[in-house]
């Protein structure tokens, strides 16, 4: 009896809705806002679809590989034989570590033509002695590292683009202080033939840095002068150590200049490069550290 009366009120309840709702659809008033609200849509916007792999197990392209570092070698000097040794080292950079290369060597009457391709460089290996340059020259270099970019200087680069004192007046461009601003060294001169061939020793404080990983052994001689640079930028972090007779200098270092990083060594003899493979494996390590890269593995024995 109970359920019976439910089902009656029930059965009132939706035939005076009913009722009601034709009567004011007579009244012309229209149904309520929110019966005639149409309904939203949902929001349709694409799901990004994430990669799945296929059930075959198949591989996904790989991704492109980078472009391999460029890097240019300028050699314009008359003592130390600096063009058939980077040209020997640029090859070793191609051949083994998987550079591209670019070898410019200098010429008495044209200088260094061929100087504006150092600004698409990745990185820059300058071995100068003494030269300047005409000014549309100079600027390449100038702008070059005034950008920040990676810089590798041997041995003569301290006095790279200063003249000797008394030589004849030029037009060309010099850069004195290339030396303590860029390089952060102190060039005054080095030791000479009157003391033997320097002792070189990795700096025991800096044996964790990368230019040194795997350098062995850790001491070595040299076969040209030991340089005379004391006292450096105190901010730079002496690398290597040089020692003939009384003398103890600092032959290799690294420090930033605008930002970019910055390595010079007084080594660069052509016997470093032909008998010390500590020095061409420390050089490599410089390039790449510089251009704040890992080295590859050599491919090359």
């Amino acid at each position: 009896m109970r359920q019976q009366g439910t089902l009656k009120l029930a059965e009132r309840t939706l035939r005076w809705f009913m009722i009601w709702l034709w009567l004011l659809l007579l009244s012309g008033a229209g149904p309520p806002a929110w019966a005639a609200e149409p309904a939203k849509p949902l929001d349709t916007q694409p799901v990004e679809s994430q990669p799945t792999q296929t059930r075959h197990g198949e591989a996904k392209p790989a991704e492109p590989k980078p472009a391999p570092p460029h890097v240019v070698l300028v050699a314009y000097e008359d003592e130390y034989e600096a063009a058939r040794t980077l040209q020997d080292f640029a090859r070793l950079l191609r051949q083994c570590y998987g550079c591209q290369t670019t070898l410019l060597v200098g010429q008495p009457e044209k200088d260094l033509p061929g100087l504006e391709v150092v600004e698409q460089a990745d990185g820059l290996v300058l071995y100068v002695r003494r030269k300047a340059l005409p000014a549309e020259q100079m600027k390449h270099i100038r702008r070059y590292l005034e950008a920040g970019k990676p810089l590798v200087a041997l041995r003569t680069s301290s006095h790279a683009f200063v003249l000797r004192p008394g030589s004849p007046p030029t037009t060309k461009q010099q850069w004195p202080e290339f030396d303590k601003e860029v390089l952060g060294g102190n060039y005054h001169g080095h030791t000479g033939k009157q003391f033997p061939p320097p002792e070189i020793w990795v700096a025991p404080e800096a044996a964790e840095h990368p230019i040194l990983a795997g350098v062995e052994p850790k001491t070595w001689r040299s076969g040209g002068s030991l340089y005379l640079v004391s006292p450096i930028d105190p901010k730079a972090t002496v690398l290597v150590w040089g020692q003939t007779g009384p003398h103890k200098e600092p032959v290799a270092w690294v420090r930033t200049y605008r930002g970019g990083r910055v390595f010079y060594t007084s080594l660069g003899h052509p016997d470093d490069f032909d008998h010390s493979p500590q020095f061409v494996r420390l050089l490599v390590q410089a390039v790449f550290w510089a251009m704040d890269r890992t080295p590859p593995s050599a491919k090359c024995p």
